[in-house]
């Protein structure tokens, strides 16, 4: 188990885990914790120490490798293009966000408006979140030969930006109604 403790009393924890018959099998220098190795029954007991902030479970973790688009499975997209056909044709996706780069698997912007004022134009995403989320909605996947593509791979992207090169933007700045013209 992970065991977190507050930094004030993480001799105290220690100690009273060590007296329950936990087994300390690793430490943390950055973090106030430590792996440790106990009964359930003992676990319950420690749970109650006030030094002790939280206990989490030490389970192994595994990268595996993606076959399909992970996205596309998990959203029904998949099952939706293949029962229905549907892949976004005729629709337009508005991604109000830091802005759309331009790159091949996006080639689906319509339009570009840029409400921060910073001069940027078209085709540019200083912060990055908006190409982002575009893929997710509507990339094409060409890079990747269609193994990764949005979920409604042929609707058409309009792009209005509202967030800087930091991710922040204003309210104000946010005229949604001049881009719908």
């Amino acid at each position: 188990m992970i065991l977190k403790v507050l930094p004030s009393l993480n001799a105290a924890a220690a100690s009273e885990a060590a007296r329950l018959g936990g087994k300390e099998l690793r430490r943390f220098n950055l973090l106030s914790g430590r792996v440790v190795e106990m009964t359930v029954e003992a676990l319950e007991a420690l749970a109650k120490h006030p030094g002790v902030h939280s206990i989490s479970i030490d389970a192994p973790i595994e990268a595996k490798a993606v076959s399909a688009s992970h996205l596309r499975v998990t959203s029904g997209a998949a099952a939706a293009q293949q029962a229905y056909g549907a892949k976004g044709t005729g629709i337009g996706i508005a991604i109000i966000d830091s802005g759309i780069a331009n790159i091949p698997d996006l080639n689906n912007v319509v339009k570009s408006v840029n409400f921060t004022g910073d001069g940027l134009g078209p085709g540019s995403d200083p912060f990055g979140h908006g190409t982002h989320v575009a893929g997710l909605a509507a990339g094409k996947g060409t890079t990747s030969n269609g193994r990764f593509r949005g979920i409604a791979p042929e609707a058409s992207l309009i792009d209005l930006r509202v967030l800087n090169g930091e991710g922040a933007g204003y309210g104000s700045r946010q005229r949604l109604d001049e881009a719908s013209a």
